[in-house]
């Protein structure tokens, strides 16, 4: 981190565990951005770290994406993950609470939309992680900060709160994350947890039980038609264009091996996975502006043209956090998956999920690596503007923690050879008094403040940067 990060030293130095000296680290961080020249320096740092992370757009791709990052604070901070990483990936402030065996898998870009309503390969819906492209092995703070981080930029984007209640609920979220890992000590209810319409609050459960309505069938009629009795993409609709026969045959040639790396029953269903239509996807997030992303159409089950099946398939790179992974277990990592980011994401999709979609593998061609999922009829993020709402606000934030921390036990030695502890266990052992539980909780509140305005400041830097860019162009 350019400026702040030497107030993080000097704050390390004296802080411990008491919730006195968590105050005081909030103080001198704020009081280390508040100094004009620093912040001139970061605010230019900022904007070469965006220009450099978005170098290899086309121009106009990167003028959309600079045009969406524009739109809020809370976009900003969702297209700038790798300045995250950057600022707190290898943060003295992970001492205090996290060490060498508070490692697990992570979300990787853990924020309020990234906790979705999703479908099991059981067809129950739950509600989970979701989006697994930055997923890593790294310290579990990084996930629970930037997470408590997006609520209150979330709460600021839909009207505020009295920053009484944003810190009650920030409150909320860490120790729903501490009570749900203690529930875990000792026993291995975290592999059979899930949050569904028996298990969560009302406005969740029916929220969810109104998307399990919806069907296979209803995805295919949306993106679909059907023509002399076979079922196609719909080049008409926005978003998708045909693809030259090459592409298919690469495509067509590469799913055997995708085939085995599933670990599911699909694969020995005979023609499961023909390949009936191809769609490249040519708009999206402003995750997925520039890189290459494909619909296939599938045969499913059956020659019936009512169960076919579309995979989603998307190119995958290094993660944000890559550079700031411990050096022994990025190597460990990276030897395992023989340098393949796509299989990075399965590893992490697997371990951290319930049940994870069956579809889920890795697939190559056309010289890069995709990740293979299912585009299924459920997957959709709670309307965030439900945070700012009195009566769901504190159980939605709980149930985040819930679920960060249900992903983050999974995540650990039940899942992954190179995790070799019980993660909750390691956890809890740093916050097994009541002192250390609210110096915790200080310090997630701390950092998520800051940090929030952290966020606010660089969006404004943007934002008149990109004004600037508009006035020099007008007057060329």
């Amino acid at each position: 981190m350019v400026v702040s990060g030497k107030a993080q030293q000097a704050a390390s130095s004296v802080i411990g565990t008491e919730v006195s000296r968590a105050a005081l680290l909030l103080g001198l961080l704020l009081l280390a951005i508040a100094q004009p020249a620093a912040a001139e320096v970061r605010a230019e740092w900022v904007i070469n770290q965006i220009n450099q992370k978005n170098a290899s757009l086309p121009p106009a791709l990167r003028t959309e994406k600079y045009g969406l990052m524009s739109e809020s604070t809370f976009a900003f901070f969702r297209a700038t993950n790798h300045i995250y990483w950057t600022d707190y990936g290898a943060s003295p402030l992970l001492s205090a609470f996290g060490g060498p065996t508070t490692r697990v898998w992570l979300q990787g870009d853990a924020h309020c939309d990234n906790v979705s309503a999703l479908l099991t390969n059981q067809n129950a819906v739950v509600f989970d992680l979701d989006d697994f492209d930055e997923t890593l092995i790294a310290d579990y703070q990084l996930d629970l900060w930037r997470l408590a981080i997006s609520i209150l930029l979330a709460i600021q984007e839909n009207g505020g709160l009295p920053q009484k209640t944003q810190e009650q609920m920030i409150d909320a979220l860490s120790s729903s994350y501490l009570s749900t890992l203690r529930s875990y000590r000792d026993n291995a209810n975290e592999l059979i947890t899930t949050y569904s319409v028996r298990t969560t609050p009302s406005f969740l459960s029916d929220w969810m039980a109104q998307l399990a309505e919806q069907t296979h069938l209803r995805v295919l009629k949306k993106a679909t038609t059907v023509a002399s009795g076979k079922r196609m993409f719909d080049f008409d609709r926005p978003g998708v264009q045909s693809v030259s026969p090459s592409v298919q045959q690469a495509l067509q040639a590469a799913m055997p091996a995708y085939q085995a790396t599933l670990t599911g029953r699909l694969r020995q269903i005979p023609n499961y996975f023909r390949i009936k239509d191809v769609a490249q996807k040519v708009k999206g997030g402003m995750g997925s502006l520039g890189v290459s992303r494909y619909f296939v159409l599938i045969e499913g089950v059956s020659s019936s043209q009512d169960d076919d099946r579309i995979l989603d398939i998307k190119a995958q790179s290094t993660p944000a956090g890559w550079q700031s992974m411990d050096s022994v277990l990025r190597d460990q990592l990276s030897a395992m998956i023989s340098g393949d980011h796509a299989m990075r994401v399965v590893l992490g999709y697997r371990a951290m999920g319930y049940r994870a979609d069956e579809h889920l593998g890795t697939l190559s061609a056309m010289g890069e690596r995709y990740f293979v999922r299912e585009r299924t009829p459920v997957r959709n993020s709670f309307e965030l503007n439900n945070i700012v709402n009195s009566q769901r606000a504190l159980p939605l934030v709980q149930q985040w923690g819930a679920v960060l921390a249900t992903s983050h036990a999974r995540a650990d030695q039940d899942s992954s050879p190179l995790i070799p502890y019980d993660f909750e266990k390691e956890i809890l052992a740093k916050v097994a008094t009541e002192r250390q539980r609210l110096a915790f909780l200080a310090r997630v509140r701390q950092i998520a403040f800051f940090y929030a305005k952290q966020v606010s400041e660089d969006y404004r830097a943007f934002k008149e940067w990109q004004t600037s860019r508009a006035q020099i162009a007008g007057k060329e």
